[in-house]
């Protein structure tokens, strides 16, 4: 008996892999994201990595991607069906192609596959100081070191060598203007090592390459990214030079998915986890935070509950639901 039902069970997921593709309306229960369409947009969001000659055009459009969504939760088979640009094509269909937690469609109680088309939303904010030509980022301030485009007020800018993905290569340099050129008066030296770093909800340590533009001065502005040594993107924190925890953080397994995103503003600090196949893992927001150590602490204390929840239920169904947790500290 235990025989009969291995190899019914394997003629059963041949025949899934083997027929035909289906439209949604063919089958009993269509193909769907876990979490639905909200969390699949919030995992392509998180995870684009866009060029900067294209990001710094001001995007504003969808990119049709037509894929199947196969019994084992893959989309193969993806094809554009609507364009904006082909560097941004590639990483939309690069993000999607990492994304492996569909629940498949189901026809007569079996796993099918089934064409779906997914309208992946691009927006980015213009950057007029781009040039691409020299691959710098150029900001313009005036005398009293405001940000401005205004020629006429322009009196000091920073000049920073940058990647194809924005991420500077180079020192940046502190520039005032000087009649028709521009004379430097401060460097920030770009760093670059070879370390062993530990990533965060990675087991190991794994050798990488660290690169920063941090400079001796207290309370000034920084980002350091981590790539291995083979080059992919592993860790972009960006850092306001006030708090030990970043602003802004983006840290990815070595597949290049998203693993997790943390972001803080003002009295808000929010991090949201995926699994290494795109679903995702949990979301974390601290909300009237005290200072930096306290949120870390927060944060951990939230994690050692993990596993340890009765889920909500909704039609018998366990689902995901948000919790408020007030966490105090108290100190002598």
């Amino acid at each position: 008996m235990k025989l009969t039902g291995i190899i019914l069970g394997l003629l059963a997921c041949q025949l899934s892999y083997g027929q035909g593709v289906l439209e949604a309306q063919q089958t009993d229960s269509p193909a769907v994201p876990a979490g639905g369409m909200e969390r699949l947009g919030a995992y392509v969001l998180a995870n684009l990595q866009l060029p900067i000659a294209s990001a710094a055009q001001g995007l504003d459009g969808r990119v049709f991607v037509q894929g199947t969504v196969e019994p084992d939760g893959r989309m193969t088979d993806l094809q554009v069906l609507r364009s904006m640009s082909p560097e941004v094509d590639r990483e939309v269909v690069r993000v999607l192609s990492l994304y492996k937690a569909w629940k498949p469609a189901v026809k007569a109680g079996a796993p099918v596959r089934q064409k779906v088309v997914y309208p992946a939303y691009i927006r980015t904010e213009a950057i007029p100081g781009y040039d691409g030509q020299e691959g710098v980022l150029i900001e313009y301030f005036n005398k009293k070191n405001e940000a401005t485009r205004v020629a006429s007020d322009i009196k000091y800018r920073n000049y920073i060598p940058v990647d194809a993905l924005g991420h500077a290569r180079s020192n940046l340099l502190y520039q005032q203007k000087k009649g028709d050129g521009w004379k430097t008066i401060k460097t920030v030296p770009f760093s670059k090592d070879t370390s062993w770093v530990h990533l965060a909800g990675a087991a190991d340590s794994l050798l990488a390459i660290v690169t920063s533009t941090k400079e001796t001065m207290v309370g000034s502005p920084y980002e350091k990214i981590t790539r291995s040594v083979e080059g992919e993107l592993l860790a972009f924190e960006a850092f306001d030079g006030k708090a030990a925890m970043p602003l802004l953080a983006r840290y990815y397994y070595p597949n290049g998915s998203i693993r997790r995103l943390y972001q803080r503003q003002e009295s808000l600090v929010q991090r949201t986890d995926w699994y290494e196949n795109g679903q995702i893992w949990s979301m974390v927001r601290v909300s009237e935070n005290l200072q930096a150590d306290a949120d870390r602490e927060a944060l951990r204390i939230i994690k050692l509950m993990e596993g340890k929840w009765e889920p909500a239920l909704y039609k018998g169904r366990a689902i995901a639901a948000p919790m408020r947790i007030p966490i105090n500290f108290q100190v002598n």
